[in-house]
């Protein structure tokens, strides 16, 4: 997970809420911030807390905004324009090891999206594709807490 991209996101979005978070936690706001993410994550889900945000506090934060139904509010066309989407490949997802997963999606900064691409011709066939899902998926639960959706 990139947290400085949350929280420069979170910051940009919802202002007033950061600063009051940052009065509520003044030693490492953005590590309290990383902590608060993770149990709402653990607790309701990821695709909850990308639906609907999570509170820490009586603070409600969002972690993305979706497209609006129109473009007659201002400020959530504001806010979904600065939802930074992100494709990044060879993401390691181990400080023990090497592994990487070949190609991640995030909004925010919030890993969604783990892609294997696997090729029959050079021997890589569907077996090892479920192998290696298998431990993406393991690896995005362990990243973004047990409440991660996904299955083996």
């Amino acid at each position: 997970m990139y947290i400085v991209t949350l929280t420069d996101f979170v910051k940009s979005t919802q202002p007033m809420a950061w600063r009051r978070f940052e009065r509520m936690c003044t030693i490492n706001p953005v590590r309290q911030f990383y902590k608060s993410f993770e149990n709402a994550v653990t607790q309701d889900g990821l695709i909850s807390v990308l639906r609907h945000g999570f509170k820490h506090r009586g603070i409600s934060f969002r972690v993305c905004y979706f497209k609006p139904e129109s473009e007659l509010n201002d400020l959530a066309v504001e806010n979904y324009n600065k939802n930074v989407c992100q494709c990044i490949r060879q993401w390691y997802y181990s400080e023990q090891n090497q592994n990487t997963i070949d190609m991640l999606l995030a909004i925010n900064g919030i890993p969604v999206i783990a892609i294997e691409p696997k090729n029959q011709l050079t021997g890589q066939a569907a077996l090892k594709l479920k192998t290696a899902l298998a431990d993406v998926t393991d690896a995005l639960r362990r990243v973004c807490g047990t409440g991660a959706e996904g299955s083996r």
